[in-house]
């Protein structure tokens, strides 16, 4: 089986101020998966930028960000780009009929392809090709799976989340006799505690008023430019 044939998995996880379509998507984290991790995409996308584009933000995502600890926002410091031009970039590390996954898709896969739409763009992924975590785990739920260390991770990093999910699944997808576990580990900085969250949805009222100096304070404007390096 070819390399190209053997990673046609990709893990993917977002952050948000908002937790509706058309919310302001504050970095991409995608992992290239088969029998171990393959390679990895992150993108950071600047705030102010996204609000020029047409993307939305809601308080209580803010006031929720507020509340994390300084490792959930130091990330988003590196270096920012606009909404499309890190959805662009993300086409370019996918491959055709590539297995897209996340947990669960009707969250982050939804807010990419809506996304997509907004700026312009051809969603990249075949809609039966989206794939649920969730699912999966639920799958397995009864059975005594040894699941990845989440203690290595960062809270609310998208690159980790995405690492961390490829890993569970390719632990359960072992269990099952469909794929031989990894054995190489990903090559990631820092040793910062992680401990799993659940995103649950919520409807949150979008005409609330958001308070741009508040805003600013957490992530600061791009006044680098936007070179896409």
């Amino acid at each position: 089986m070819s390399k190209k044939n053997e990673y046609k998995n990709v893990m993917v996880d977002i952050e948000t101020l908002d937790t509706n379509p058309g919310g302001v998507i504050l970095s991409i984290g995608a992992c290239r998966f088969g029998q171990d991790i393959d390679t990895k995409f992150y993108r950071n996308i600047d705030v102010f930028y996204a609000l020029m584009e047409g993307f939305t933000v809601n308080q209580d995502t803010v006031n929720w960000w507020k509340e994390q600890g300084a490792e959930a926002k130091t990330v988003f410091k590196s270096h920012r780009m606009s909404t499309r031009q890190a959805l662009e970039e993300f086409v370019n590390f996918l491959r055709p009929n590539d297995l897209i996954w996340a947990k669960g898709p009707d969250f982050d896969l939804v807010m990419l392809k809506t996304a997509y739409e907004k700026v312009g763009l051809k969603v990249p992924w075949f809609f039966r090709n989206a794939r649920d975590v969730r699912t999966l785990m639920w799958l397995r739920k009864e059975d005594k799976i040894l699941l990845p260390r989440a203690d290595v991770y960062i809270k609310h990093f998208a690159l980790h989340d995405a690492i961390y999910q490829a890993e569970i699944v390719m632990e359960i997808l072992a269990s099952m006799g469909l794929q031989q576990p990894g054995s190489k580990p990903p090559e990631e900085e820092g040793g910062m505690k992680y401990e799993e969250l659940e995103r649950e949805a919520q409807y949150l009222d979008k005409t609330k008023q958001v308070d741009m100096k508040e805003l600013e304070d957490l992530f600061p404007r791009n006044l680098e430019a936007n070179d896409g390096d």
